[in-house]
């Protein structure tokens, strides 16, 4: 899968990711593990100082089909988990900071299936950040801190297995 977050790194940033999931009649329990590429973050009065802060979840959630047949829509919920990573760049003391991230989601994915063995999907999905980690350097400021809600669109390829 691969996607665009708008809003939980300094910049909108791609990820990708895998997952695989359990179907049940319309019943959907997915497991995922997505990476989001690090985007640079700059501090206002020093700005060749700053980090590049990128976003690594994993994230368990239940979906439930609507209409089934070739198209779908299915409203999903879940929470994912994992950390936020800053590399700093342009101090001269550098120490890498790790910050926790847990997030409600819920979303919406449309999903077109040409055979019972592959489907396309796209989705849209709003989250609630439970932590809010801040970066700072020394002497300096706050770098980053995420907003307490983002969004995000992921476009994925679907391999079923009997």
């Amino acid at each position: 899968m691969g996607g665009l977050d708008f809003a939980s790194l300094p910049a909108p940033a791609p990820g990708f990711g895998v997952g695989a999931s359990f179907e049940y009649a319309r019943n959907i329990v997915e497991l995922r593990g997505v990476g989001w590429v690090p985007q640079s973050a700059r501090l206002g009065a020093h700005p060749t100082a700053g980090g590049n802060i990128g976003l690594y979840v994993g994230s368990l959630r239940y979906c439930r089909s609507l209409l089934g047949g070739i198209f779908d829509v299915t409203p999903c919920g879940g929470i994912e988990a994992g950390a936020l990573v800053a590399s700093p760049v342009g101090v001269q003391s550098p120490n890498n900071g790790v910050g926790p991230w847990l997030s409600p989601n819920v979303g919406l994915m449309a999903q077109l299936e040409p055979t019972p063995h592959l489907a396309f999907s796209l989705e849209l999905e709003g989250l609630a950040q439970i932590f809010r980690p801040r970066f700072l350097i020394a002497a300096g400021g706050e770098v980053y801190q995420p907003p307490p809600v983002t969004a995000r669109a992921v476009a994925g390829l679907h391999v079923r297995f009997p």
